[in-house]
């Protein structure tokens, strides 16, 4: 079993659901190859009206990004990725543009940007949402609107899984201190955080770790490539979420993400615990929840 994914313990859950139709994941990122065989069988839907959600250049950083993200949670299982949750309907919201972004590097994007595609995801049904970006406004600083539209997702029930960020600092996030946001640090086979893991005390609260080196995943125009970083770390904490949605569906919103920051790990400090995904459905389950 490849580390990625017996690290957070999530192969009896894989071994156990491709996931359930009812259980929707909206991924906020760049436009995704529709095209890739890694995808056969998999559902990939835009918000209502949105043109782009495939890539117009395979080769662009915008449609890499967002093809290896995806295929994290949405690719078959034989495909090379991880492919969490196949039978998860996939909502792909795309929020870079592609012919942006330099030197591999995504591009990043506005509070504006981001607040209309949290609106458009929530009022498109999403469940879960998947949100491996970075901040252009500086995700150092608190955002009213931004943090409304967070106070909206809870008030839903739509779960926020965020990359922590790969910029080596450490000390407060506003961005990450909503209490519904889950952070995610990316880490190594040992796990232990990447070198320039965004770190603090939100996180550590917050947040959790994992896998976000050199991982596999669907490289958009055919095969795979690998990524390192939290934004990749990112989707393996959704996906967790959206398989123990599907096994545990009578769960609500906050007993899933309640579940998920359950780490037999004593949290404490700027570094979160290891995601691990058998004990969080131990934990559902201990409570009853069926």
């Amino acid at each position: 079993m490849d580390w990625t994914i017996s690290l957070p313990r999530l192969g009896s859950l894989t071994a156990a659901t491709l996931g359930d139709p009812s259980v929707t994941v909206a991924v906020i990122d760049g436009p995704v190859d529709l095209e890739h065989p890694g995808f056969a069988g998999s559902s990939l839907r835009a918000v209502e009206g949105d043109p782009r959600i495939a890539c117009a250049m395979d080769n662009s950083m915008a449609c890499q990004h967002g093809t290896v993200v995806a295929g994290v949670v949405s690719a078959s299982r034989d495909s090379g990725a991880p492919g969490l949750a196949p039978g998860c309907p996939a909502i792909i919201r795309p929020i870079f543009a592609e012919g942006t972004g330099a030197g591999g590097v995504i591009p990043e994007v506005t509070v504006d940007d981001l607040v209309a595609a949290l609106r458009d995801v929530l009022n498109a049904g999403a469940r879960i949402v998947n949100l491996s970006l970075g901040l252009a406004d500086s995700a150092l600083e608190a955002h009213p609107a931004l943090t409304a539209a967070f106070d909206e997702a809870q008030r839903r029930g739509v779960l926020l899984i965020a990359a922590g960020g790969n910029q080596g600092y450490v000390g407060p996030v506003p961005l990450f201190a909503h209490p519904w946001v889950l952070p995610v640090v990316g880490c190594d086979a040992h796990g232990s955080p990447l070198p320039d893991a965004t770190l603090g005390p939100s996180v550590g609260r917050y947040g959790l770790m994992a896998p976000g080196l050199q991982v596999t995943s669907l490289k958009a125009g055919g095969g795979t490539r690998h990524m390192t970083g939290s934004s990749v770390a990112a989707p393996f904490v959704a996906g967790a979420a959206a398989l123990l949605w599907s096994l545990v569906p009578g769960a609500t919103a906050r007993q899933v993400l309640d579940a998920l920051r359950y780490a037999p790990a004593r949290r404490g400090g700027i570094v979160p615990p290891l995601m691990d995904a058998e004990a969080s459905l131990a934990r559902l389950r201990q409570q009853g929840v069926v």
